[in-house]
């Protein structure tokens, strides 16, 4: 049985580089971004055999669509998203369900990060209609959604479809926060819903990968913020209870770390 990492909404490539990590294990890391600019920047940054780029994003179906702002952290395919930018470039979109057929098979686990900006909502329906959403494992949901005025009134509607899933999942306020930046709030994600393996080969692989990260000032602040914790300098955030996810995760969610 094979063990994959989803990034939809790839970016930089942080949360790729997390998953990367050996001691979570996966067989494969698929990185969705459909903008160049971000593609372009991935493919300088991430080297790694297990790492795959794929030059479109998730949807509902398989289709060519305007992305506005693009290049910035807010892109969407949504025309009144809050972004960064003017850009707007024709991205390509594939059926999250048709991808997840024709790569993933029953008895696989999959985690996925969803950060994309509105599509989130047409992804995870897709995958709960066709009943591909029973091949995931864990999903972190950033509801980008319920800022974008056309699409907030989807967001109550897919969280009730959330309750009976045949999956685990957390948003970013659970489990990211805190951590200074998204490689670090990808890991700490990974680390509380048990994606890590026990081996002590796998173990040691870790100590190796993540000793780039230790020494790079873009990403050590996630281990700074890891030993004040150990210390007990720095108390530890506090989970959102499961009965609270709905109310703050719609109109006034939150933002996760950017990527």
């Amino acid at each position: 049985m094979a063990k994959y990492f989803f990034d939809v909404g790839g970016y930089q490539g942080e949360s790729s580089r997390a998953a990367l990590d050996p001691l979570f294990g996966f067989t494969r890391v698929y990185c969705f971004e459909p903008v160049v600019s971000c593609r372009e920047y991935i493919e300088k940054q991430v080297h790694h055999s297990r790492f795959e780029l794929v030059a479109a994003g998730l949807f509902d179906r398989s289709i060519s669509l305007p992305l506005y702002g693009s290049g910035s952290l807010g892109a969407s395919i949504y025309s009144d998203a809050p972004s960064e930018g003017d850009e707007i470039e024709q991205c390509q979109f594939i059926r999250a369900s048709d991808f997840f057929r024709e790569h993933v098979s029953n008895g696989d686990s999959v985690w996925m990060k969803l950060n994309c900006e509105g599509a989130e909502i047409a992804v995870l329906n897709d995958l709960l209609d066709s009943g591909e959403a029973s091949k995931l494992t864990e999903v972190l949901i950033d509801f980008d959604a319920a800022k974008i005025p056309s699409m907030r009134q989807t967001v109550e509607a897919l969280e009730e479809r959330l309750v009976t899933a045949p999956f685990s999942y957390h948003y970013p306020p659970e489990v990211q926060f805190q951590m200074t930046n998204n490689y670090g709030g990808i890991r700490n994600w990974l680390l509380m819903s048990n994606a890590a393996e026990t081996g002590v080969l796998g173990r040691l692989r870790s100590m190796f990968y993540q000793l780039r990260y230790l020494l790079d000032s873009r990403f050590n602040g996630y281990y700074k913020i890891r030993v004040l914790r150990w210390l007990g300098l720095r108390p530890p955030a506090e989970l959102v209870p499961v009965a609270q996810r709905s109310s703050w995760s719609r109109l006034t969610q939150p933002r996760g770390p950017l990527e």
